[in-house]
């Protein structure tokens, strides 16, 4: 494997850790945006997560 691929998936790694950590601390979300693509599954499931454990307290 590439040495420049490894070191993207973990600096992407990195930026999805730290969203997800900065989305469970907070309590209002804002998203400036008509709709997210299809694809952006993962973030998808992070604020859809987030939202659930919202109504869960």
């Amino acid at each position: 494997m590439d040495i420049k691929i490894v070191l993207y998936y973990y600096q992407i790694e990195k930026i999805k850790n730290d969203m997800k950590v900065t989305i469970e601390k907070t309590k209002h979300i804002i998203l400036a945006v008509y709709s997210m693509p299809d694809d952006d599954f993962i973030y998808r499931n992070v604020f859809a997560a987030r939202r659930n454990m919202g109504e869960s307290e």
